[in-house]
Protein backbone atom coordinates (compact mmCIF):
# COMPACT_ATOMS: atom_id res chain seq x y z
CA UNK A 1 0.00 0.00 0.00
CA UNK A 2 1.34 3.44 -0.92
CA UNK A 3 -0.15 5.00 2.25
CA UNK A 4 1.02 3.60 5.57
CA UNK A 5 -0.41 4.65 8.95
CA UNK A 6 1.01 3.45 12.28
CA UNK A 7 -0.51 4.23 15.69
CA UNK A 8 1.97 4.31 18.57
CA UNK A 9 -0.06 4.33 21.83
CA UNK A 10 1.06 6.99 24.29
CA UNK A 11 2.28 6.04 27.77
CA UNK A 12 -0.67 4.63 29.78
CA UNK A 13 -1.13 7.65 32.10
CA UNK A 14 -1.52 9.87 29.02
CA UNK A 15 -4.06 7.90 27.02
CA UNK A 16 -7.14 9.67 28.36
CA UNK A 17 -5.55 12.87 27.07
CA UNK A 18 -3.48 11.91 24.00
CA UNK A 19 -4.28 8.31 23.00
CA UNK A 20 -1.51 7.87 20.42
CA UNK A 21 1.20 9.37 18.25
CA UNK A 22 0.35 8.62 14.63
CA UNK A 23 2.87 8.37 11.80
CA UNK A 24 1.68 8.58 8.19
CA UNK A 25 3.99 7.93 5.25
CA UNK A 26 3.38 8.21 1.53
CA UNK A 27 5.81 6.26 -0.65
CA UNK A 28 7.92 8.09 -3.20
CA UNK A 29 6.36 6.24 -6.14
CA UNK A 30 2.81 6.98 -4.98
CA UNK A 31 0.40 9.35 -6.64
CA UNK A 32 -0.15 12.69 -4.86
CA UNK A 33 -2.93 12.33 -2.32
CA UNK A 34 -5.98 14.56 -1.98
CA UNK A 35 -8.58 13.30 0.46
CA UNK A 36 -11.60 14.61 2.29
CA UNK A 37 -11.57 13.60 5.97
CA UNK A 38 -14.55 13.68 8.36
CA UNK A 39 -14.83 16.00 11.39
CA UNK A 40 -12.76 15.11 14.44
CA UNK A 41 -11.39 16.41 17.72
CA UNK A 42 -8.30 18.62 17.91
CA UNK A 43 -4.86 17.51 16.72
CA UNK A 44 -1.24 18.62 16.68
CA UNK A 45 0.33 17.99 13.27
CA UNK A 46 3.94 18.01 12.12
CA UNK A 47 5.49 17.41 8.69
CA UNK A 48 8.65 15.29 8.90
CA UNK A 49 9.08 14.92 5.14
CA UNK A 50 7.44 16.28 2.03
CA UNK A 51 4.83 18.96 1.60
CA UNK A 52 1.44 18.89 3.33
CA UNK A 53 -1.53 21.11 2.66
CA UNK A 54 -4.75 21.15 4.70
CA UNK A 55 -7.88 23.00 3.58
CA UNK A 56 -10.08 23.98 6.52
CA UNK A 57 -13.09 25.90 5.27
CA UNK A 58 -11.73 28.71 3.11
CA UNK A 59 -8.30 28.63 4.78
CA UNK A 60 -5.28 26.74 3.44
CA UNK A 61 -2.64 25.61 5.95
CA UNK A 62 0.69 24.57 4.42
CA UNK A 63 3.55 22.75 6.14
CA UNK A 64 6.93 21.68 4.80
CA UNK A 65 9.41 19.22 6.28
CA UNK A 66 10.77 20.37 9.62
CA UNK A 67 8.47 23.37 10.01
CA UNK A 68 6.88 24.14 13.38
CA UNK A 69 3.98 21.96 14.58
CA UNK A 70 0.46 23.20 13.87
CA UNK A 71 -2.56 22.86 16.15
CA UNK A 72 -5.89 22.14 14.45
CA UNK A 73 -8.86 22.84 16.68
CA UNK A 74 -11.92 20.60 16.89
CA UNK A 75 -13.67 20.26 13.54
CA UNK A 76 -17.39 20.50 12.88
CA UNK A 77 -16.94 20.04 9.12
CA UNK A 78 -14.84 17.87 6.84
CA UNK A 79 -11.40 19.08 5.82
CA UNK A 80 -9.18 18.17 2.86
CA UNK A 81 -5.60 16.92 3.17
CA UNK A 82 -3.24 17.13 0.18
CA UNK A 83 0.15 15.41 0.33
CA UNK A 84 2.99 15.41 -2.20
CA UNK A 85 5.13 12.23 -1.99
CA UNK A 86 7.50 11.13 -0.70
CA UNK A 87 6.12 12.32 2.62
CA UNK A 88 6.00 11.51 6.31
CA UNK A 89 4.06 13.25 9.03
CA UNK A 90 2.98 12.89 12.65
CA UNK A 91 -0.38 13.58 14.25
CA UNK A 92 -1.05 13.81 17.99
CA UNK A 93 -4.79 13.39 18.47
CA UNK A 94 -6.15 15.24 21.50
CA UNK A 95 -9.15 14.05 23.44
CA UNK A 96 -11.37 16.92 24.66
CA UNK A 97 -9.94 16.24 28.12
CA UNK A 98 -6.48 16.53 26.57
CA UNK A 99 -7.29 19.94 25.10
CA UNK A 100 -8.43 21.25 28.48
CA UNK A 101 -5.28 19.83 30.10
CA UNK A 102 -2.75 21.05 27.53
CA UNK A 103 -4.15 24.47 26.58
CA UNK A 104 -5.54 27.33 28.62
CA UNK A 105 -7.93 28.70 26.01
CA UNK A 106 -11.46 27.40 25.29
CA UNK A 107 -11.71 24.90 22.44
CA UNK A 108 -14.16 27.26 20.71
CA UNK A 109 -11.30 29.74 20.22
CA UNK A 110 -9.74 27.47 17.58
CA UNK A 111 -12.80 25.54 16.40
CA UNK A 112 -12.64 24.85 12.64
CA UNK A 113 -9.33 26.73 12.52
CA UNK A 114 -5.60 26.13 12.91
CA UNK A 115 -2.68 27.96 14.47
CA UNK A 116 1.02 27.48 15.32
CA UNK A 117 1.75 25.46 18.45
CA UNK A 118 3.96 28.19 19.86
CA UNK A 119 0.99 30.57 19.94
CA UNK A 120 -1.03 28.12 22.06
CA UNK A 121 1.45 27.12 24.76
CA UNK A 122 4.12 28.65 26.93
CA UNK A 123 7.28 28.88 24.84
CA UNK A 124 9.29 26.34 26.87
CA UNK A 125 6.67 23.59 26.50
CA UNK A 126 6.11 24.29 22.81
CA UNK A 127 9.88 24.12 22.24
CA UNK A 128 10.14 20.80 24.11
CA UNK A 129 7.39 19.26 21.97
CA UNK A 130 9.07 20.49 18.80
CA UNK A 131 12.44 19.14 19.96
CA UNK A 132 10.83 15.77 20.70
CA UNK A 133 9.38 15.62 17.18
CA UNK A 134 12.83 16.33 15.76
CA UNK A 135 14.31 13.22 17.42
CA UNK A 136 16.26 11.07 14.93
CA UNK A 137 14.23 7.84 15.10
CA UNK A 138 10.61 6.86 15.63
CA UNK A 139 11.49 5.13 18.90
CA UNK A 140 13.37 8.13 20.29
CA UNK A 141 10.62 10.48 19.10
CA UNK A 142 7.94 8.48 20.94
CA UNK A 143 10.07 8.28 24.08
CA UNK A 144 10.75 12.02 23.97
CA UNK A 145 7.06 12.90 23.51
CA UNK A 146 6.10 10.65 26.39
CA UNK A 147 8.73 12.33 28.57
CA UNK A 148 7.46 15.82 27.74
CA UNK A 149 3.83 15.02 28.41
CA UNK A 150 4.45 12.90 31.52
CA UNK A 151 6.49 15.73 32.97
CA UNK A 152 3.64 18.13 32.28
CA UNK A 153 1.15 15.70 33.81
CA UNK A 154 3.25 15.60 36.98
CA UNK A 155 3.08 19.38 37.18
CA UNK A 156 -0.45 19.93 35.85
CA UNK A 157 -3.09 17.34 36.61
CA UNK A 158 -5.78 16.64 34.05
CA UNK A 159 -9.07 18.48 34.67
CA UNK A 160 -12.02 16.36 35.68
CA UNK A 161 -15.33 17.78 36.92
CA UNK A 162 -18.16 17.41 34.43
CA UNK A 163 -15.95 17.08 31.36
CA UNK A 164 -15.50 13.28 31.26
CA UNK A 165 -19.22 12.82 31.94
CA UNK A 166 -20.05 15.25 29.13
CA UNK A 167 -17.85 13.26 26.76
CA UNK A 168 -19.59 10.05 27.84
CA UNK A 169 -22.95 11.67 27.17
CA UNK A 170 -21.90 12.71 23.66
CA UNK A 171 -20.75 9.16 22.95
CA UNK A 172 -24.06 7.66 24.12
CA UNK A 173 -26.58 7.24 21.24
CA UNK A 174 -29.40 7.44 23.79
CA UNK A 175 -28.52 11.11 24.44
CA UNK A 176 -29.99 12.73 21.37
CA UNK A 177 -31.19 16.18 22.48
CA UNK A 178 -29.70 19.18 24.23
CA UNK A 179 -32.17 18.73 27.11
CA UNK A 180 -31.10 15.11 27.56
CA UNK A 181 -27.45 16.20 27.45
CA UNK A 182 -27.97 18.80 30.19
CA UNK A 183 -30.02 16.40 32.33
CA UNK A 184 -27.33 13.71 32.08
CA UNK A 185 -24.83 16.20 33.51
CA UNK A 186 -27.16 17.68 36.12
CA UNK A 187 -26.62 21.15 34.61
CA UNK A 188 -28.86 23.89 33.35
CA UNK A 189 -29.10 24.38 29.59
CA UNK A 190 -26.91 27.49 29.87
CA UNK A 191 -24.27 25.69 31.94
CA UNK A 192 -24.22 22.72 29.54
CA UNK A 193 -23.82 25.07 26.57
CA UNK A 194 -20.91 26.87 28.23
CA UNK A 195 -19.18 23.58 29.09
CA UNK A 196 -19.73 22.28 25.57
CA UNK A 197 -18.24 25.38 23.95
CA UNK A 198 -15.22 25.50 26.28
CA UNK A 199 -14.39 21.78 26.20
CA UNK A 200 -15.57 20.61 22.78
CA UNK A 201 -15.63 23.79 20.70
CA UNK A 202 -19.29 23.79 19.68
CA UNK A 203 -22.83 24.01 21.11
CA UNK A 204 -24.41 20.74 22.30
CA UNK A 205 -26.94 20.65 19.46
CA UNK A 206 -24.22 20.72 16.79
CA UNK A 207 -22.06 18.19 18.65
CA UNK A 208 -24.92 15.70 19.06
CA UNK A 209 -25.74 16.12 15.38
CA UNK A 210 -22.08 15.58 14.47
CA UNK A 211 -21.83 12.44 16.60
CA UNK A 212 -24.90 10.77 15.09
CA UNK A 213 -23.50 11.56 11.65
CA UNK A 214 -20.11 10.02 12.51
CA UNK A 215 -21.75 6.91 13.93
CA UNK A 216 -23.68 6.42 10.69
CA UNK A 217 -20.65 7.18 8.53
CA UNK A 218 -18.64 4.54 10.39
CA UNK A 219 -21.45 2.00 9.97
CA UNK A 220 -21.51 2.73 6.24
CA UNK A 221 -17.75 2.23 6.00
CA UNK A 222 -17.89 -1.01 7.98
CA UNK A 223 -20.88 -2.48 6.14
CA UNK A 224 -20.66 -1.09 2.64
CA UNK A 225 -22.50 -4.13 1.27
CA UNK A 226 -25.72 -3.14 3.04
CA UNK A 227 -28.36 -0.54 2.08
CA UNK A 228 -28.00 2.82 3.79
CA UNK A 229 -31.49 2.54 5.27
CA UNK A 230 -30.32 -0.38 7.42
CA UNK A 231 -27.37 1.57 8.84
CA UNK A 232 -28.84 4.94 9.80
CA UNK A 233 -28.48 6.07 13.40
CA UNK A 234 -31.83 5.84 15.25
CA UNK A 235 -31.82 9.63 15.62
CA UNK A 236 -32.39 10.02 11.86
CA UNK A 237 -35.99 10.25 10.69
CA UNK A 238 -35.24 8.87 7.26
CA UNK A 239 -32.60 8.72 4.51
CA UNK A 240 -33.16 12.31 3.24
CA UNK A 241 -32.55 13.52 6.81
CA UNK A 242 -29.16 11.78 6.79
CA UNK A 243 -28.29 13.06 3.31
CA UNK A 244 -28.89 16.64 4.49
CA UNK A 245 -26.52 16.06 7.39
CA UNK A 246 -24.00 14.45 5.05
CA UNK A 247 -23.96 17.50 2.80
CA UNK A 248 -23.64 19.77 5.83
CA UNK A 249 -20.70 17.95 7.43
CA UNK A 250 -18.86 16.70 4.34
CA UNK A 251 -19.69 19.44 1.85
CA UNK A 252 -20.75 16.97 -0.85
CA UNK A 253 -23.25 14.21 -1.55
CA UNK A 254 -22.71 10.67 -0.23
CA UNK A 255 -22.26 9.33 -3.77
CA UNK A 256 -19.56 11.92 -4.53
CA UNK A 257 -17.72 11.14 -1.31
CA UNK A 258 -17.81 7.37 -1.67
CA UNK A 259 -16.57 7.67 -5.26
CA UNK A 260 -13.25 8.99 -3.91
CA UNK A 261 -10.45 6.44 -3.18
CA UNK A 262 -10.16 7.29 0.56
CA UNK A 263 -6.70 5.66 0.82
CA UNK A 264 -5.67 7.63 3.91
CA UNK A 265 -8.91 7.13 5.81
CA UNK A 266 -9.02 3.39 5.14
CA UNK A 267 -5.45 2.94 6.36
CA UNK A 268 -6.09 5.12 9.41
CA UNK A 269 -9.35 3.40 10.43
CA UNK A 270 -7.74 -0.04 10.24
CA UNK A 271 -4.59 0.99 12.13
CA UNK A 272 -6.50 2.89 14.83
CA UNK A 273 -8.94 0.03 15.43
CA UNK A 274 -6.07 -2.47 15.75
CA UNK A 275 -4.02 -0.28 18.11
CA UNK A 276 -6.69 1.47 20.17
CA UNK A 277 -9.97 -0.34 19.58
CA UNK A 278 -11.71 2.80 18.30
CA UNK A 279 -11.75 3.24 14.51
CA UNK A 280 -12.43 7.01 14.36
CA UNK A 281 -10.94 9.81 16.45
CA UNK A 282 -14.27 11.62 16.71
CA UNK A 283 -15.86 8.50 18.22
CA UNK A 284 -13.04 7.69 20.63
CA UNK A 285 -14.24 6.74 24.12
CA UNK A 286 -13.41 8.84 27.16
CA UNK A 287 -10.92 6.38 28.65
CA UNK A 288 -8.45 4.17 26.80
CA UNK A 289 -7.12 1.07 28.53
Amino acid sequence: MSVNVVYHPAAPPLRRLIPAYVKTTLAGDAEPLSELLPPQWATIRWAAQGRWRTRVGSAVVEAEAGSSPIVFGPMSRAYRVEIEPPAAGWVLGLQPLGWAWLFSIPAAALADRAGPLESMLESATAARIFDALLAPTDESRIAALNAVFLDRLARRRSPEGSLPHAHEALADPVVGTTDAFARRLGLSARQAARLSSDAFGFPPKLLLRRQRFLRTLLAMKSHDDQPWANLLDPAYCDQPHFVRDFRYFMGCSPSAYFAEPRRLLRASVEARAAALGAPMQGLHPVAVA
